[in-house]
């Protein structure tokens, strides 16, 4: 990735506005630098990330991203070495970055092409091995949302059938922060899929008759761990692979 692709992507996403500080650019939405272009040196760039997505870019990614130094770093802010950098992880880095400071009203433009068909709520046998396997997890309680089942922990839900008709059959919505959700999405496009109705909530659809216990498993705990650490400012649970 070049310093040009890389002001071009930041610039993509709405109201933001390119300005300078020390030197070096950096880009604001609602007057909030979300990134900078050209620090600590022509070669690197930076993203303004909460710590929790800024773990799993870094495990993903780790000769592209990197907490920057001392207190910066502590807090989200992460270094990104434009060379050889993969442009859809760039992406879901200055996405993450622009949603953390964009203005509440600001619509989350920049997200919604993924797409398919069929609009029917997951059969309840299909539920019954996510709730199967989710009630193994401490604190767990089988519920309902919208009057459908679902799972929650200490009374927030991770784990639904989805009432949208935009959702395929037999699909279940975990909730996921959006880097996770965007990572799972590039990585398993057969097992992870949104609709439009869900672009701007920070959740995915799973196709669950694809996804072995282990994968269903994994994805709970997840899932599980990410609705209790919303808002801590701590980091989140070990990722798969």
């Amino acid at each position: 990735m070049t310093a040009a692709e890389f002001r071009r992507l930041a610039l993509s996403f709405p109201g933001v506005v390119e300005g300078s500080h020390m030197g070096h650019a950096d880009f604001r939405v609602g007057g909030k630098v979300f990134a900078t272009l050209g620090y600590p040196d022509e070669r690197y760039a930076a993203a303004m990330l909460t710590p929790q997505d800024q773990d799993l870019l870094v495990k993903d990614h780790p000769k592209t991203f990197a907490p920057a130094a001392g207190a910066w770093g502590a807090s989200g802010s992460t270094t990104i070495l434009l060379r050889g950098a993969s442009k859809r992880a760039v992406g879901i880095a200055l996405e993450a970055a622009w949603r953390k400071r964009a203005p509440k009203g600001l619509s989350a433009e920049a997200r919604g092409k993924r797409a398919s068909s069929a609009p029917r709520r997951a059969k309840k046998d299909v539920f019954d091995r996510v709730r199967r396997l989710g009630l193994r997890l401490p604190d767990v309680e089988a519920a309902t949302s919208w009057g459908a089942p679902a799972l929650k922990v200490r009374g927030k839900m991770f784990a639904c059938i989805p009432t949208n008709k935009q959702a395929e059959p037999e699909s279940v919505v975990f909730r996921l922060s959006f880097v996770e959700r965007d990572l799972r999405l590039d990585a398993e496009p057969d097992h992870y899929y949104l609709k439009p109705h869900y672009v701007n909530y920070p959740c995915v659809l799973a196709r669950v008759k694809r996804l072995s216990d282990a994968a269903l498993k994994e994805l709970l705990e997840t899932s599980w761990r990410a609705v209790q650490t919303t808002g801590r400012g701590s980091k989140a649970g070990s990722r798969r692979r």
